[in-house]
């Protein structure tokens, strides 16, 4: 189930609303955490089980290391050994032995193991659960449903953004959903509707259509697949938040315009926010951050670069994916340290080019693809600078590639605060109903597009 889907719109949402609304305070959480595993249940059937097992084990190993302070790390192992182990099974297997049979010429076969849906997303939340929990920054849950509801909790389950546990533990047990909260709740909901079902939709026919027949082809296949994954992977995000808000929980932002950074350091600063945290807190701090000599500093920047590449894909276009981003923010934090961000548009410009070459690495179906694309993009196939296909292309969707490229800069918020717009506020009723009804006019219409993001 989806967000974007229809079941999901005007079936299981409504009645979650309805009954939430109806029951006690004290069956809230009960209600949240019998909806969240029927809408895992409704996608991932029997796969259900794996995500219940890291819930149990993590909530063990938990409550173990207080009861015996003894034996902490041996609980924090277990729990890490299995957290880390599922997510190799599930989503490595195949890569090891697919890299193992290129390394060493032998035939082993795959396994074809189906990943669960989330995977990524709830094993590295119980991941920082345990790791606070043995460092002393929280206490462990003793009531599994609490803990359980904070796993599965179906706004942020499959795609993010990562919570840590004590960002909203106390929103478990103390939470009031007002009347302006859940107001802005639905505006922020069908915001990211809006952004994925006409934005990212469209903007993925534009791509599916382009080709690489010509270099401004193949730059603009290119620079459509950062903008279609920015407003596919943000708007599912605004759709997480919003609901969050709808049942009274604040999620932490996952997005704050990358698109209009001024250098790599500024992009990863307000891209998949979540993640990036994440691994500075569980990864590149633990290993000493930049607090130690230039060798070790290079090696913490390439660990985490290698796994935040590695978390997004099974293959190694994602790897060097990472490495490369991590390469540039090397070079930003040395080479060119005291110059970067002092020229913003010249700033804003080359890192988009330099994001826009990185995902088109990030976006191909094989290193060998991603290297033939950035090939097309630097002139080396022996294609024409322009064709009519990548003309027609652009007449058909530029107004749309337009919009989308303004709208990735911070333009409505600051709409937002001149006075003649805050006059009009009373008609934003009508435009999220406006807003819901194309949508929905849409989604009838259009054939089923999952957001990008659920693959990894």
């Amino acid at each position: 189930m989806v967000f974007s889907g229809i079941p999901f719109l005007f079936v299981f949402l409504p009645v979650l609303l309805v009954v939430y609304r109806l029951v006690p305070a004290t069956g809230k959480n009960a209600v949240l955490l019998l909806f969240s595993l029927l809408f895992y249940f409704y996608g991932e059937g029997s796969r259900i089980l794996i995500m219940l097992v890291t819930i149990t084990v993590n909530f063990l190993a938990g409550i173990g290391m207080e009861r015996y302070p003894t034996k902490r790390r041996w609980m924090l192992g277990i729990a890490l050994v299995y957290d880390l182990g599922q997510l190799v099974l599930f989503k490595y297997t195949d890569f090891l032995i697919d890299t193992l049979n290129h390394t060493t010429g032998t035939s082993i076969s795959l396994l074809h193991i189906i990943m669960p849906l989330g995977i990524s997303f709830f094993t590295f939340q119980t991941i920082s659960y345990i790791v606070d929990v043995y460092q002393g920054k929280i206490r462990p849950s003793y009531r599994l449903i609490d803990f359980a509801m904070y796993v599965t909790l179906f706004p942020q389950l499959v795609a993010g953004p990562i919570v840590r546990f004590e960002s909203i533990e106390h929103q478990i047990h103390h939470r009031t959903v007002s009347e302006d909260g859940f107001e802005k709740g639905i505006t922020r909901f069908v915001t990211g509707l809006f952004k994925k079902t006409i934005v990212a939709d469209t903007i993925a026919s534009f791509v599916n259509v382009i080709g690489r027949n010509s270099i401004i082809g193949a730059w603009m296949s290119a620079i459509g697949f950062i903008l279609q994954l920015y407003y596919d992977f943000s708007g599912y995000s605004d759709m997480a938040i919003g609901l969050g808000r709808m049942f009274g929980f604040t999620f932490p932002e996952n997005f704050n315009y990358p698109l209009s950074a001024v250098s790599v350091t500024d992009f990863w600063r307000r891209w998949h926010i979540t993640l990036s945290s994440f691994f500075k807190d569980y990864v590149y701090i633990p290993l000493g951050g930049n607090r130690v000599s230039i060798l070790k500093w290079i090696r913490n920047i390439a660990v985490v670069w290698f796994l935040t590449g590695l978390w997004h894909g099974a293959g190694w276009n994602f790897i060097i994916w990472g490495l490369y981003f991590g390469v540039l923010l090397f070079l930003e934090k040395t080479v060119f340290a005291g110059r970067v961000g002092k020229h913003p548009y010249a700033g804003r410009t080359v890192t988009f080019l330099l994001v826009v070459i990185g995902f088109a690495i990030f976006s191909a179906d094989s290193l060998q693809d991603g290297l033939h694309t950035l090939s097309c993009m630097a002139g080396l196939q022996g294609l024409p600078f322009l064709d009519m296909k990548t003309l027609f292309c652009l007449r058909d969707y530029g107004v749309v590639l337009i919009g989308a490229c303004i709208c990735a800069f911070p333009v409505l918020p600051a709409l937002q605060k001149m006075k003649c717009m805050q006059k009009l506020s009373f008609l934003q009723p009508l435009i999220i109903l406006a807003v819901l009804i194309l949508v929905t006019a849409f989604l009838v219409d259009a054939s089923f597009s999952p957001f990008l993001y659920f693959r990894f």
